[in-house]
């Protein structure tokens, strides 16, 4: 959520960290969702039909490699702020990472950059959702 005073993540992503001993492993949590967008308002209710397409999960041995997040994105300081939070509570040390922050006044997008050094693992969590509205 993005406003004149501030920015907040609503919903905290599926990215997590386990330092174990001199190495990290990274899971990493990505929901797609497809169909036909939609905005809907007002006081009624209104029924959702969910459906998961896909669902799986794959492990990459990084062997003691540096693993690179980009996220270009116009809630730079929300991401900013949790991924400062988030690392130290999971256990990194600052020597552990590095973080790079680039935000353009003009465009309003932020760039960052995340290198995690010494990965062994990198688990990635995939889904694909399909959502639609039904009449109740």
């Amino acid at each position: 959520m993005k406003q004149e005073d501030g920015q907040t993540l609503l919903a905290y992503p599926g990215l997590s960290f386990t330092k174990s001993g001199d190495s990290v492993n990274v899971q990493f949590t990505q929901i797609d969702l497809v169909g036909q967008g939609m905005t809907i308002s007002g006081s009624h209710s209104i029924g959702l039909n969910v459906e998961m397409y896909y669902a799986g999960t794959q492990t990459y041995n990084i062997n003691g490699e540096a693993w690179k997040l980009t996220l270009t994105t116009e809630y730079g300081q929300a991401w900013e702020t949790y991924l400062k939070d988030i690392l130290p509570r999971q256990g990194l040390e600052a020597t552990d990472y590095s973080m790079t922050v680039e935000s353009s006044s003009q465009t309003g997008v932020t760039g960052i950059e995340l290198t995690v050094y010494k990965v062994n693992t990198l688990t990635l969590d995939q889904a694909t959702v399909s959502m639609t509205t039904v009449d109740i």
